[in-house]
């Protein structure tokens, strides 16, 4: 409902929220002072869960395998033997990202294991006993498409984006003059920032003081870009 121009002030807290886009209008979107919104693509899954010897799973929707990077994630190109790196799926025990098996009977404290045949995700029950469970949900946070727009002051966090897809924020070439200020993104399955231009360069995009760390793939992707600034930044 915000008209072009206008300012959105953030509460601080969780917003386990996604897939967006900013699109037909310039907004600056910003944090309330002294408070931090974290945009988070995980889901809770505090219950629920079912014992399986050892181990207890609870229901899942695998992340797509997909290709992207001129890479050819799906047919196994470059990939260590156990192949799991081509894939999105996460999870954490509170602040713990645990790393992914490629076998149900490989799975023990701190890592797990997704059965795509049956959509379940399987972890260990001693991390289960741990609480704070959170597992992938959300593929990417935002996209846009307007020029004049601003993000400051945000988390973004926990999103599980396929290759296809590319980053979990993109610019596009519509986005010219646009400023990622005081944001962090971290725990990215694939890239975390993205600007894409094409036969209209994508032009005068400011990164300063932005955190961009975890990503399975790449920090910051730019195509078709001209006069982007990185100013004091950590990827």
């Amino acid at each position: 409902v915000s008209s072009s121009g206008e300012t959105i002030v953030l509460r601080g807290g969780t917003y386990r929220q996604g897939e967006l886009s900013i699109g037909g209008k310039s907004l600056r979107i910003i944090a309330y002072p002294g408070e931090i919104p974290v945009f988070s693509g995980a889901q809770s899954v505090p219950d629920n869960w079912t014992t399986d010897g050892a181990l207890q799973y609870h229901a899942y929707t695998p992340q797509p395998v997909t290709d992207g990077s001129g890479i050819s994630f799906t047919t196994g190109q470059n990939l260590e033997s156990s192949q799991v790196g081509k894939y999105p799926d996460q999870a954490w025990v509170g602040t713990t990202q645990l790393r992914q098996v490629s076998a149900k009977n490989n799975v023990t404290e701190g890592t797990f294991w997704v059965d795509g045949a049956a959509n379940r995700i399987y972890l260990s029950s001693m991390d289960i006993a741990k609480g704070s469970i959170e597992i992938s949900a959300i593929d990417t946070f935002l996209d846009v498409f307007s020029p004049n727009t601003s993000l400051e002051g945000l988390v973004v966090t926990r999103f599980s984006n396929t290759a296809s897809q590319g980053g979990v924020i993109k610019f596009y070439d519509t986005a010219n003059d646009s400023l990622l200020r005081n944001v962090a993104i971290y725990d990215s399955a694939f890239i975390a920032l993205q600007y894409i231009g094409s036969a209209n360069i994508l032009e005068n995009n400011i990164i300063e003081n932005v955190t961009i760390e975890n990503s399975n793939w790449m920090g910051i992707n730019a195509l078709f870009t001209d006069a982007l600034i990185i100013r004091a930044s950590k990827i």
